[in-house]
């Protein structure tokens, strides 16, 4: 039986995805995903079915792959010109809880410069 994350365990993973990003630390980020992952950015704010509709993001493994090819080549200008960011994630809620995993809600501001 594998144990519980906890709420404190999901929000030290969230802070540390939003370091790795604020980095642009891309080949720590992919580490961060199980094979079978979904990086999913909806475009609604109250989204359900996300493979139903569009989002800003719906990557699996190989289009993560793709996406930190594309922000590490210096071939895309995005990249070239790639903002400087800081991310504070807080107010971390839970939400939902199956098996082993969580699912939260948390409030995040991005701030940046270029």
């Amino acid at each position: 039986m594998s144990e519980q994350i906890s709420l404190q365990d999901a929000a030290e993973f969230i802070w540390r995805e939003a370091d790795i990003l604020d980095r642009c630390a891309y080949e720590d980020w992919l580490d961060l995903w199980a094979d079978d992952g979904l990086y999913i950015v909806p475009i609604e704010k109250d989204a359900e079915d996300y493979a139903a509709q569009l989002n800003y993001a719906y990557d699996d493994a190989k289009m993560r792959k793709m996406r930190v090819a594309r922000l590490t080549s210096s071939q895309s200008q995005s990249a070239v010109t790639a903002a400087q960011t800081v991310r504070t994630v807080s107010r971390f809620v839970e939400t939902d809880r199956s098996g082993d995993g969580i699912t939260l809600r948390a409030a995040q501001h991005l701030a940046e410069y270029r």
